[in-house]
């Protein structure tokens, strides 16, 4: 499946904003999704609304390790029947024109690989990656 993401910085740089969305010869997904720094956790928090969803949004934490590019997030949402369902969502960027997002389920001490997707950017970064994800880099306080 192919698909469109627009990354943007939104509210004077305080959040990064995702849009996502694919196509298949059947369906249409779109996504809208929002990244913001937490001084007190030093943590990345964030919102992901989706077209698909039933038991509301998506909620997620994650943090930055530059050291290996990588941003690690935990995500959480609802089955239909309200039960809590976590992730653990990889993002590795590869170089500054791919990075590669891997989805982990977990439940209880079991962690099953469900998705892994790759991330081609159309056109060229404006900054490095580090200095969208890195707090020190974009002067966000801690």
């Amino acid at each position: 499946v192919k698909g469109n993401e627009e990354i943007s910085w939104v509210l004077d740089r305080r959040a990064i904003r995702r849009i996502y969305t694919t196509s298949t010869e059947s369906s249409v997904f779109r996504a809208i999704g929002m990244l913001t720094w937490n001084a007190v956790e030093k943590m990345y928090h964030g919102v992901w609304f989706d077209n698909r969803a039933k038991t509301g949004p998506v909620t997620m934490k994650g943090e930055w390790f530059p050291e290996s590019n990588t941003m690690e997030f935990t995500v959480e949402t609802r089955g239909e029947d309200g039960s809590p369902i976590r992730y653990k969502v990889v993002e590795r960027f590869v170089d500054e024109k791919r990075r590669v997002a891997t989805t982990f389920l977990t439940t209880g001490g079991t962690v099953v690989k469900r998705m892994e997707v790759e991330y081609a950017r159309s056109i060229p970064c404006p900054s490095k990656v580090r200095a969208i994800l890195d707090p020190d880099i974009v002067g966000i306080t801690k």
